[in-house]
């Protein structure tokens, strides 16, 4: 940030379809000093079998819960903090979940020819060069860009240019699988930045099915901004373990309670193939008469 504040940071999971996000479980991130520190944890109330936890590490044992709850889901989506994460990637991969995850540009992969020929080399085992996403996409052709609407806005349709390829995810000298490295720019003459994603999907997938996918999570974020505008998510400065959770459980619940007041979607698509659907950007309230 910058400077020093004060706050909380909670992982928290949120089932989302195209059309809402419904908070589902959350849980208090702390720090691997804070965990060591027997007084500290004393003062908090922090329970004896809590023990450190990076946040990808949160992460999975939440999609654990909210599998085992029943929550209808089989892809995951999530910002670079994550996509980043090889062993959050390993987790889902284990757990046999997909994904489509924001990353960095100095994501590591490798192409699917070079790592071909690399095996095919005599020995000493060969290996194939590691490559940053925003330098494989950078040699792309113009006419690789697809133009796609993924989803239409309060303000009209949501455009970018999308492309795809088959590449394997990669750190170092370990090739993880193969999946699909997304990339996303603006439309000509349009500002900003492009963007990275990694997909696990099947070589199957559309193009537009990666580019909506890869924009469900903006769906989460807005889950924080209605927290902390509606409901008081980030007012009430919890000192205790169990405290928080209380707070951050009555908060979901009344989130959730909310987006049951929203109006109904009208002549809902259920999406099989990829196609642009209405989606409410407008604030959880005015509640439905």
């Amino acid at each position: 940030m910058g400077k020093t504040a004060n706050g909380q940071v909670v992982v928290t999971t949120r089932y989302v379809d195209p059309y809402y996000a419904w908070d589902i479980n959350g849980q208090l991130y702390s720090t691997e000093k804070w965990c060591q520190d027997i007084e500290r944890r004393r003062r908090a109330g922090i329970p004896d079998d809590v023990t450190f936890q990076s946040k990808p590490a949160i992460a999975l044992g939440l999609i654990a819960e909210a599998r085992e709850a029943g929550v209808p889901f089989n892809i995951v989506v999530s910002d670079s903090s994550y996509g980043d994460n090889p062993t959050f990637l390993d987790g889902l991969d284990t757990r046999n979940l997909s994904c489509v995850v924001a990353v960095a540009c100095d994501f590591g992969v490798r192409l699917p020819e070079e790592v071909e020929a690399a095996a095919k080399q005599p020995q000493p085992v060969q290996l194939a060069p590691l490559h940053r996403v925003d330098e494989v996409l950078a040699t792309q052709p113009e006419e690789a860009w697809q133009t796609i609407t993924w989803r239409m806005g309060t303000d009209g349709p949501l455009t970018k240019q999308f492309v795809a390829l088959r590449v394997y995810r990669a750190v170092g000298e370990t090739t993880g699988p193969e999946g699909w490295l997304i990339g996303e720019r603006p439309l000509p003459g349009h500002k900003g930045k492009i963007k990275f994603y990694w997909s696990d999907l099947s070589v199957t997938t559309p193009l537009a099915r990666l580019a909506e996918l890869s924009h469900r999570r903006p769906s989460v974020e807005r889950g924080y901004q209605d927290g902390k505008g509606f409901t008081g998510l980030d007012a009430y400065a919890a000192r205790k373990w169990d405290s928080f959770h209380r707070h951050l459980a009555i908060d979901m619940l009344v989130l959730s309670w909310l987006a049951l007041q929203r109006p109904p979607v009208e002549n809902p698509v259920i999406v099989l193939e990829p196609q642009a659907v209405q989606s409410p950007n407008e604030p959880l309230f005015p509640l439905r008469a």
